[in-house]
C-alpha cells in the first residue's frame, strides 16, 4: 500500500462537505422519525426521504467529481480508498 496526500481546492472541499453535511441532517431527521414512530405513510416522512435521496445523489456526483480530478491522475487506474479532510482541503489517497 502507498498513501499520497493532495491538497483539493477549498472550493471543491467545501462543496463536497456542504453536501455531506445536507445528506447526514436528512439521515438523522429520518432516523429520529422512525425511532418516534412518526409514521412513513405521512407527507412529512415523504419530503424527508425525497429530499435525502436526492442529496444522496448529489454526495455521490460530488464524490465521483473529486475522484476525476484529484484521485485519478495519482492512481493511475490502481484501485484505491481516499478520504478528504474537510478542515485542511488535504485528500489522502492510499493506493491497494
Amino acid at each position: 500500500m502507498l498513501e499520497k496526500k493532495v491538497l483539493v481546492d477549498r472550493e471543491d472541499a467545501n462543496c463536497v462537505e456542504r453536501i455531506g453535511y445536507e445528506l447526514s441532517a436528512r439521515q438523522s431527521i429520518i432516523k429520529d422519525m422512525l425511532q418516534e414512530n412518526a409514521g412513513i405513510h405521512t407527507e412529512t416522512f415523504d419530503a424527508y426521504h425525497k429530499e435525502l435521496v436526492e442529496y444522496n445523489t448529489k454526495f455521490e456526483l460530488a464524490k465521483r467529481e473529486i475522484e476525476k480530478k484529484y484521485v485519478l491522475p495519482v492512481t493511475e487506474g490502481k484501485r484505491a480508498e481516499w478520504t478528504l479532510d474537510y478542515s485542511t482541503a488535504e485528500l489522502t489517497i492510499t493506493i491497494l
